[in-house]
């Protein structure tokens, strides 16, 4: 398994590095409703910018507590996405992989996806 680490940068902002690749955790608001109120604070995963200060969209929006989000983040560096919302799936959510296949949410964060070499 290619190698995970967060390292802080700031109050609410976060480096990931996986598999030799970097990336941005920051935690910010939500769009900002027609009047004009901003949404709950989330964290948000982004590449890292080759501009500083510009960010490109982000990759996936993770939640609003930090615990999750990273379990989350190390999910869609490995290639998964949220596909649905399933009252019937454990979790409540089903995530697909670029490879096509979709697991409930706790499966994925319990680890039953992975396979032992």
């Amino acid at each position: 398994m290619p190698e995970f680490t967060l390292k802080r940068t700031g109050h609410a902002t976060y480096e990931v590095t996986y598999d030799g690749a970097s990336y941005l955790l920051i935690k910010r608001p939500g769009r900002a409703d027609d009047k004009g109120r901003l949404g709950r604070m989330s964290w948000r995963l982004y590449p890292l910018p080759s501009t500083p200060g510009v960010l490109e969209p982000a990759l996936a929006c993770l939640g609003t507590r930090l615990d999750h989000a990273r379990r989350l983040t190390l999910l869609v560096l490995e290639g998964w996405r949220f596909h649905s919302r399933t009252p019937s799936a454990r979790g409540g959510e089903t995530w697909r992989h670029t490879d096509g296949t979709t697991h409930p949410l706790a499966d994925l964060l319990a680890g039953h996806h992975r396979t032992q070499d």
